[in-house]
C-alpha cells in the first residue's frame, strides 16, 4: 500500500488562549540584571558639561529643545516622581513567528540593559506583556476575562473601555504601584497597587496617594513616594499598521515599554522614535541617540528627586551632544529591516522567514504550501526539499511525508529504500501513518527484504494507535497466519474494530 502525503498544519494556538499572564514563565534572552541606581552620574559633572553646551548659541537651542522633548512631550508631569520599572524587567512578546518574538523580546532586553534598567534573568515571570494581532479588541476581552485584574483601575472601567476600543496602531496599559520612601531612602512599603496610571491616551491623571499614606511627607528636595511599573500591556494591531519594518516595531514597543511617555504628544525638533506613526514621510528607523539619552538618564537619575528633571534635562542634554550611542548591533538578522507583511499578507511569507531562520515547524508547512500549491505555485521538488530540511531536525511529519514522496516518485526520484528509510524514523517516533506504511513494505517487500513478523508488527503499533488500514492489513494476517499464528478470534477482533470505524471492507 503507498502512503500518501499528511498534508496538515501544525497546530497554532491563537494568543489569547496562551494568556494565562500572571503564570507565564519563559526564558529571557540576558541572564545578568542591572540595578537600577547603577552607574548614576554625579550631579557636579552633568552640570559642569551642560553648562559649558548651553554657553554657545547652537548649545541654548539644544538645551530649548532638550526641554521641550522632556518636560513638554514626553513625559506626564503631575508633581509626583516619574514612572520607571524598579522591578526586573520580564518581556513577553506572543503574535508573530517565533523567530520575530524572540528577536522583539531580546532588543527589549538589550535596550533596557544599555539604559542601566533592571532586566531579570532567567526564567523569569512575564511582566512586560507585548500582543501583536489583527483582532486586538477580541484578544484583549478574552485576556481580561480570563484574567479580570490585569488592568490596575480603581476609578472603574472607562480607562480599560478606552484602551480595549482604542484605534492607535500601537496601545499602551501601564499599572503602577506607589512605594513610600523612608528617611534613609530605602522603600518602605507599597501603599497603593495596581495604580491606573493611564495608556497611550490618557485615562486619567496618577492619583496622589504618598502625602495621605505614607508616614512622611514630601519636601523642598524629596518625594514622600516614588511611583514603579508593575506590569505594562502592549498591543500592536496589524489591521491599523501601515508599513513598518521589525526594527522599528522593536525599537518603538522598547520605548513605550520602558518609560510611561506621551506618545500622542509633538516631541518638537527631537529626534525620536516616538515620530514613528507621526511622519509617514521619513520615519525614523530605529531608537535615535535622544531616546536612548531619554531612557539612560530616566534610570540614572534619582527618582525620589524633586529635581529628577532637572538632572534628566542636563544628562539628555549632555549625551545628545556627544551623540552617545551604546547599542549593541552584533548579530542583528538581515529581515530586520524589511518591512512587516500587512494583513492581507500572504501566510506563506511567515513560513519562509521561520524556514529561512531553521525552524523546523515553519520548515514543514512551507512544505505542505508547495505541494498544495497554496499562496505559491505548487511544486513537489521544492515541496520535498524543505521537508528534508524539517524532517533531519526530526519533524515527524516531515519524515512521514518525504518518506511518502520518495515511495510515490513525486518530487523525487522513486526510491523504496529511501521511502524505508524516512518512513522508519517516523514510525520510531510513534507515527502511526509510518507505522503502517513501514509495515505494507515489509509485507511486499518494497525497499527492505520481505518480512511478515515485521509487517505484523508495525501493523499492531498502529492498529493499536486506530489507524483503520492496519486493523485491516492485521486482521488479514491473522487469517492466513502470515507472520502470527492463524488465529481467527484475533482476525475478527480487528475486522470488528475497523468496522465499527466505517470501513466497508472490514465490515464485509
Amino acid at each position: 500500500m503507498s502512503p500518501g502525503l499528511l498534508l496538515e498544519r501544525s497546530v497554532r494556538v491563537p494568543p489569547a488562549l496562551l494568556a494565562a499572564i500572571g503564570a507565564v514563565a519563559l526564558w529571557c534572552q540576558t541572564c545578568n540584571a542591572w540595578s537600577a541606581g547603577a552607574s548614576v552620574q554625579s550631579a557636579a559633572t552633568v552640570q559642569l558639561q551642560a553648562v559649558t553646551i548651553r554657553g554657545t548659541r547652537a548649545g541654548r537651542e539644544l538645551a530649548r529643545q532638550v526641554n521641550h522633548f522632556v518636560t513638554a512631550e514626553v513625559f506626564r508631569l503631575s508633581g509626583e516622581s516619574l514612572i520607571r520599572w524598579d522591578t526586573p524587567i520580564c518581556p513577553l512578546v506572543q503574535g508573530l513567528p517565533a523567530a520575530f518574538n524572540e528577536y522583539l523580546q531580546s532588543r527589549i532586553t538589550q535596550i533596557a540593559l544599555a539604559a542601566r534598567a533592571p532586566v531579570a534573568g532567567r526564567h523569569c515571570r512575564g511582566n512586560l506583556y507585548v500582543f501583536v494581532s489583527s483582532h486586538p479588541e477580541q484578544l484583549l476581552n478574552e485576556l481580561w476575562k480570563k484574567n479580570p485584574g490585569m488592568y490596575g483601575a480603581p476609578n472603574g472601567l472607562g480607562g480599560p473601555e478606552s484602551f480595549v476600543h482604542s484605534r492607535r496602531p500601537i496601545r499602551v496599559w501601564y499599572n503602577t504601584e506607589s512605594t513610600c520612601q523612608s528617611a534613609a531612602g530605602d522603600s518602605a512599603g507599597i501603599v497603593s497597587m495596581g495604580m491606573n496610571s493611564g495608556m497611550s491616551q490618557p485615562a486619567g491623571r496618577p492619583i496622589d496617594m504618598s502625602a495621605g499614606m505614607c508616614s512622611n511627607v514630601d519636601t523642598r528636595l524629596k518625594y514622600a513616594a516614588v511611583n514603579t511599573l508593575s506590569s505594562a500591556f502592549i498591543v500592536v494591531d496589524m489591521s491599523q499598521m501601515r508599513e513598518i519594518t521589525t526594527r522599528q516595531l522593536a525599537d518603538y514597543v522598547a520605548m513605550v515599554g520602558l518609560a510611561q511617555v506621551r506618545t500622542s504628544a509633538d516631541p518638537g525638533g527631537a529626534s525620536t522614535i516616538l515620530r514613528l506613526f507621526a511622519d509617514p514621510t521619513h520615519p525614523p528607523q530605529g531608537l535615535s541617540p535622544w531616546d536612548r539619552a531619554l531612557l539612560y538618564s530616566l534610570y540614572n537619575t534619582e527618582q525620589q528627586s524633586i529635581t529628577q528633571i532637572s538632572q534628566i534635562e542636563d544628562t539628555v542634554l549632555t549625551r545628545v551632544a556627544q551623540q552617545a550611542d551604546s547599542a549593541d548591533q552584533a548579530a542583528i538578522p538581515a529581515w530586520i529591516d524589511e518591512v512587516l507583511p500587512q494583513r492581507g499578507a500572504k501566510i506563506t511569507y511567515w513560513y519562509l522567514v521561520g524556514a529561512e531562520q531553521g525552524n523546523a515547524a515553519a520548515e514543514y508547512d512551507l512544505g505542505v504550501a508547495e505541494a498544495q500549491g497554496q499562496g505559491v505555485p505548487q511544486d513537489d521538488a521544492k515541496a520535498a526539499q524543505w521537508f528534508l530540511k524539517a524532517a533531519q531536525q526530526g519533524n515527524v511529519r516531515a519524515q512521514y511525508n518525504l518518506g511518502a514522496m520518495y515511495d510515490l516518485g513525486e518530487g523525487v526520484p522513486q526510491d523504496y529504500a529511501q521511502a524505508a528509510v524516512w518512513l522508519r524514523k517516523a514510525a520510531e517516533q510513534g507515527n502511526a501513518n509510518a507505522q503502517s506504511n513501514l509495515g505494507a513494505a515489509y509485507a511486499n517487500g518494497q525497499g527492505v527484504p520481505q518480512d511478515y513478523t515485521q509487517a505484523a508488527q508495525w501493523y499492531q503499533k498502529a492498529a493499536a494507535q486506530g489507524y483503520i488500514d492496519a486493523q485491516v492489513n492485521l486482521a488479514s494476517m491473522y487469517v492466513d497466519g502470515n507472520g502470527v499464528p492463524r488465529d481467527y478470534a484475533k482476525a475478527a477482533h480487528w475486522y470488528s474494530t475497523a468496522a465499527q470505524q466505517g470501513n466497508a471492507a472490514a465490515q464485509y
